[in-house]
């Protein structure tokens, strides 16, 4: 089964695939539309090894965004992501292992017995995840940014990030956990980040079964007065709109509201 999680945190900031520069165009009318980065920051297959998976299992990596990614009242444009669904903008070095989940808010000073993360943090799918390597899907954290040119000129630049995993909860009986994930414990979440919506997250959900649990929200907890922090779990607004394999919710650290809508297609 998997390894124990380290007594302090782990960082993996070199990606196993290279970035991907890349330029898109309209083929109906080959007009350049936008000016795409792609960037795999995590990434397994077949052919990587279980040695290399089990680097990834419960690290955080360090990312520079083109521009600050807000949570409550903390900017900046260096992020770090948790390979348990977690996106913070604080420095999580010298914290102990981010698993087991924990209900919001958490007090990083106060859990010497795991479940632990910074101040200022989003939870996209907080849960105990890994990426698997198999012939049959990729596992990945991807990030695409854009910048639309003046046909939307009210969008602006933006992420669309992609973190598939597989949660270990899923497993069952004696399996080498870095050669296989059952279809139900496939966790896939996209995040649309939107330089004109500071502290505002548009967070789908593909294919999630009913019942499958993990901590969504965010929280600031700055040991100065109360935290704030929002929770909630899995949104269940499937097969509305034009995307019927994704549930969606938007959580909004601005007016501390998490709203979902319901047509997913709104996210």
């Amino acid at each position: 089964m998997l390894l124990k999680a380290a007594l302090t945190t782990t960082f993996v900031t070199a990606a196993l695939s290279a970035a991907l520069p890349a330029t898109h165009y309209n083929t109906r009318s080959l007009e350049k539309r936008d000016y795409i980065t792609q960037d795999t920051t995590w990434s397994t297959n077949g052919r990587t090894t279980d040695e290399e998976a089990s680097a990834l299992d419960d690290a955080w990596t360090k990312y520079e965004l083109e521009f600050p990614m807000t949570i409550y009242d903390k900017s900046s444009s260096t992020i770090w992501v948790s390979m348990n669904g977690l996106m913070c903008v604080d420095d999580p070095t010298g914290l102990g292992p981010s698993v087991p989940p924990r209900n919001l808010p958490v007090d990083p000073s106060n859990c010497n017995d795991g479940g632990c993360i910074p101040n200022n943090c989003l939870a996209l799918f907080w849960d105990d995840l890994y990426m698997p390597r198999t012939n049959h899907i990729t596992y990945q954290l991807h990030w695409t940014y854009h910048i639309p040119n003046t046909t939307a000129p009210e969008i602006g630049e933006h992420y669309h990030i992609l973190f598939r995993a597989c949660s270990k909860t899923s497993l069952v009986g004696d399996v080498n956990p870095y050669d296989a994930c059952p279809t139900d414990g496939v966790r896939t979440i996209t995040m649309d980040l939107f330089a004109k919506q500071p502290g505002r997250f548009h967070i789908g959900y593909v294919r999630m079964k009913d019942g499958v649990q993990g901590i969504i929200g965010a929280q600031s907890y700055s040991g100065q007065g109360s935290p704030r922090y929002l929770q909630t779990t899995k949104p269940n607004n499937f097969g509305k709109g034009q995307y019927p394999d994704t549930a969606c919710l938007i959580v909004d650290t601005q007016t501390n509201v998490i709203t979902v809508p319901t047509d997913s297609s709104d996210c």
